[in-house]
């Protein structure tokens, strides 16, 4: 299916609690590749480490059992050390453009014959895949939506099967960006309106 004008495509990646699994170890290698070493590194070391936590259930509390992933809830350091984790994300894939803000990624990949788009999205969501599972981070299925966007009415027509790991992910028309903004792609941009919603 051809159109005179490109179609795009954006995959909106959603991950599982991205701040709790992020692995220590990992993290610390990152540093170190990022140019963190010596007395720097030793302290991101001690600040990531010696951890513990318990569970505590009608008055009985567990043994303390070690933290390995995670970074602290409502640190400073937290958003930080979370980009720094995923910073070398984009070079997963070489063909799709990317848009990183903390935990929220969208990628984007155009092209005027829309069996190619499709394509290219699923081979490229593959090697994004294989790196959260070397990264030790897990996606969110349910929450990984597919838009399609372009001037053509007809695109919208189209039948995309995207998928991630053999799982179809949904096609939808709006989405939800940064946990604020609405945009709807079935409309042209010129007449895009972007809401704010309460609550």
């Amino acid at each position: 299916m051809n159109l005179t004008t490109k179609g795009s495509g954006s995959p909106c990646v959603d991950l599982s609690k991205a701040f709790d699994t992020v692995n220590h170890t990992i993290l610390l290698d990152k540093l170190a590749l990022l140019g963190i070493t010596n007395n720097s590194l030793l302290w991101f070391t001690s600040y990531l480490t010696d951890q513990y936590q318990t569970v505590n259930y009608n008055g009985l509390e567990s043994s303390p059992l070690p933290l390995q992933c995670g970074l602290p809830q409502g640190s400073i350091l937290g958003p930080l050390l979370f980009l720094l984790y995923v910073n070398d994300l984009p070079n997963a894939s070489v063909k799709l453009s990317k848009i990183l803000f903390a935990d929220d990624t969208s990628v984007f990949y155009s092209h005027k014959d829309l069996d190619t788009l499709n394509n290219v999205v699923n081979d490229e969501l593959d090697k994004i895949s294989t790196w959260f599972k070397a990264n030790k981070l897990s996606l969110n299925i349910k929450k990984t939506h597919f838009l399609l966007f372009g001037l053509k009415s007809n695109a919208m027509d189209f039948s995309f099967k995207i998928q991630i790991d053999n799982i179809p992910i949904k096609n939808v028309s709006c989405v939800r960006f940064l946990g604020v903004l609405y945009i709807c792609f079935k409309i042209p941009p010129w007449q895009m309106l972007w809401t704010s919603p309460i609550g």
